[in-house]
Formats: C-alpha cells, structure tokens, sequence
C-alpha cells in the first residue's frame, strides 16, 4: 500500500529527505511528491518505457544560443527517432527548429 508506493516513489523520482515543520508545507510536499508519482506512472503507461529511459532518451535534447553580427537565435537540437516516438505517444508537438530570433539592437553589442 502506502509504504510500498512512497518506497517506489523515492526510487523512480529521487526523492531526498526534506525537513519541514509546519504542516501546511508537510502537506504540500507529500502532495507534489504523489502528483509526481501519478504523472511517472502514468507516462509509463503511456509508453511503456520506464521513468528512468523517458528521463535518459529526452536528457539530450537541448536549447542552444547562437549570436552572429545580425543577431542570437536560440535552436533546439534534432529530435532523435526514439524522441519523436515519445512526443507522438503523448499527442506532444516537437519543439519548433527556431524557438527564437533576437535581432541584434544596437551597434555596440
């Protein structure tokens, strides 16, 4: 029951020991803690992949800032087979190529 899941809980989520004192802030974090849990188990669900290779496959795609002398534009990085397979089980629109464009503004920068 309890006991089992909150155990679970600290293995999937990495969970580490918190020390609050007052009980709204107790309540609060027990309640995050199993919304979390809730959402991993059911994107394990979804997917059938566990927590862990969901967390592994989406670690690598990234966000990058590239400035050149018209501007920075923030680029994300190419999806990977395994990572679209992912946004299509989740109804997830990949991020757009250009999340984006900063022209530059002034002479000086």
């Amino acid at each position: 029951g309890v006991e089992r899941t909150f155990k679970s809980m600290k293995h999937v989520l990495d969970i580490r020991p918190v020390n609050h004192t007052k009980e709204e802030r107790i309540r609060a974090h027990v309640g995050i803690c199993i919304l979390a849990y809730l959402l991993t188990t059911h994107a394990e669900r979804i997917s059938t992949m566990s927590w862990r290779e969901i967390k592994s496959s989406l670690a690598s795609l990234h966000a990058g800032c590239i400035a050149s002398l018209e501007g920075t534009f923030i680029k994300t990085t190419e999806p990977t087979k395994e990572q679209r397979a992912i946004f299509r089980k989740f109804s997830i629109k990949r991020p757009p190529e250009i999340l984006k464009i900063l022209p530059k503004t002034s002479p000086g920068l």
